[in-house]
């Protein structure tokens, strides 16, 4: 039995499962170019053959990031103990945040709002317009170092509310102070919606 060892220029056969052998030697620098170039070929072909299914059915829109305002005109009287509710309908969510504005002055025909809790400082003590919230509903209320009911109606009667409801997701920081910005930032049209007293 023969066993020297193989010579430099022994064959490499490589054989692939479609059945076609090719052979080359370690010599043979053409082989060794073409080898790789139709293995790339092959490839392309196979992956050429390969059928797309159908394409999906659209996925459900994404949740639209708007803004919702109302505005509100309350009389603060001994009866309703300076006190209004009203409800948000639809309620929004949890995640929310409600600005509230009033209306302070105008100035040429146009509103000037302030961000409340709004402090007006009085010889006797101190007066706050307040506000707080939960999901279905808000409260506007009126808060005083001394009786309320010494109050003059240019401070209880027929005064207008502006509510923003900024979703939580909303990002970014802002000046919520300055309610021109705010309306800029967030896209807020003219449109406002009424809101409903909840006795």
């Amino acid at each position: 039995m023969n066993t020297a060892r193989p010579s430099a220029g022994f064959f490499y056969v490589i054989t692939f499962n479609f059945g076609v052998t090719f052979a080359h030697t370690r010599k043979n620098p053409v082989m060794k170019n073409i080898i790789p170039a139709i293995m790339g070929v092959l490839l392309l072909t196979f992956s050429s053959c390969v059928k797309e299914g159908p394409q999906g059915p659209p996925g459900p829109p994404g949740e639209e990031l708007t803004s919702t305002v109302y505005d509100v005109t309350v009389n603060f009287t001994p009866q309703n103990d300076y006190s209004v509710l009203f409800d948000f309908t639809p309620a929004i969510f949890t995640s929310d945040v409600v600005l509230t504005y009033i209306q302070w002055d105008t100035d040429q025909g146009r509103p000037i709002w302030r961000l409340i809790p709004q402090v007006i400082s009085f010889s006797n003590g101190n007066l706050q317009y307040n506000y707080d919230f939960t999901f279905t509903d808000i409260r506007l209320f009126l808060e005083a170092e001394f009786d309320l009911d010494t109050l003059g109606p240019e401070w209880t009667s027929n005064q207008v509310f502006r509510i923003v409801v900024v979703p939580g997701a909303f990002g970014g920081k802002m000046d919520y102070s300055n309610y021109e910005l705010v309306a800029e930032q967030l896209g807020l049209n003219k449109r406002t919606i009424p809101m409903n007293v909840l006795e």
